[in-house]
């Protein structure tokens, strides 16, 4: 009974809101689609359109826009402290995570990064 009582108060709120209104009282889209779509691939690192190299992993990742600046700063801050190597190498800004995940697949492929994150 509690229950159905629940529903019926909740769909009388949902017919009193606008459908934009009724979207904001679940959730904010914009967090809920950043939750989805920009997963945390490491500690520091959450997946997005921007390719980056980490040097300290190896790997190249595709991340969000905060994170590609994270790895810029990172860059900066080595060549700023005459660190001997980078930690990470900002590379490319792509459309979208699906741009990036190919171009990813590619370098990854075919690229030699030995000399890449140099000083």
């Amino acid at each position: 009974m509690a229950l159905y009582v629940k529903k019926l108060i909740y769909l009388s709120i949902f017919l009193s809101l606008s459908v934009n209104a009724a979207k904001e009282a679940i959730f904010d889209v914009a967090i809920y689609k950043k939750f989805m779509e920009e997963v945390y691939i490491t500690n520091e690192f959450r997946r997005g359109e921007f390719l980056i190299y980490n040097c300290d992993l190896k790997h190249f990742a595709c991340v969000n826009k905060e994170s590609f600046k994270l790895c810029a700063n990172k860059r900066r801050n080595s060549k700023e402290f005459k660190q001997e190597g980078q930690s990470c190498r900002p590379i490319r800004t792509f459309k979208d995570q699906a741009s990036c995940f190919t171009a990813q697949y590619k370098v990854s492929q075919k690229t030699s990064m030995e000399n890449f994150c140099k000083n």
